[in-house]
């Protein structure tokens, strides 16, 4: 009689699970837990770097239309002197040399030949009125203005002084001077192609 070849049983014993690898997997996770914080930690310094450069970029560089003139005219100071008001300016040419017609005004301090005066109304700016017949503002014949240069990154200073007594301007009106700057000397005894200089508004003391 044949004998029955029956395969072995398995075990049901539990496997062993070893610790040291759990231990070791434990550790691994969190090893990588902290090299993706320190990552992220990275890069969100790297993005706020960015962000701070570029709104630093945006203050430093004038944008489309904000660009320097190459000439202005700005007031240093006004004043109010015997019903007369005394304004020193000055004119600054950035990027190359200008040219202005420089006469003798009072006190024989230099002024802008063809410089002029506005007041600000409801409906814009206007040459300032006159309360008397025949006063003028500038000095005729352009042929006999003196040439005064305005090199690059340079400042000409320039005197001008208009009485309340003769023109009509009243105390806290808005004013400005008006001029021109040319970049030849043919231009500026013929009166062509001149560049309209303008202050800011300053308040009639």
């Amino acid at each position: 009689m044949s004998r029955l070849n029956f395969p072995p049983k398995k075990s049901l014993k539990p496997k062993a699970v070893s610790l040291s690898s759990k231990k070791y997997d434990a550790k691994a996770d969190e090893n990588r837990m902290m090299e993706n914080a320190v990552r992220g930690k990275s890069l969100y310094h790297r993005n706020l770097w960015s962000v701070f450069a570029l709104v630093l970029f945006g203050l430093l560089t004038p944008t489309v239309g904000q660009h320097r003139p190459a000439i202005s005219m700005e007031i240093s100071h006004v004043a109010l002197v015997n019903e007369a008001i005394s304004i020193d300016y000055e004119v600054s040419a950035f990027e190359k040399t200008f040219l202005v017609g420089a006469c003798k005004g009072s006190e024989g301090r230099k002024n802008l030949c063809d410089v002029s005066l506005e007041v600000h109304s409801p409906n814009g700016w206007k040459a300032v009125g006159t309360r008397h017949c025949g006063c003028k503002l500038g000095f005729p014949f352009p042929e006999t203005w003196d040439i005064q240069p305005v090199p690059a990154g340079e400042t000409g200073h320039f005197h001008f002084i208009i009485s309340k007594i003769s023109f009509a301007m009243e105390s806290g009106q808005r004013l400005r001077l008006v001029a021109h700057a040319w970049i030849d000397e043919q231009s500026l005894r013929h009166q062509k192609h001149g560049i309209k200089l303008t202050t800011k508004p300053f308040a009639c003391p």
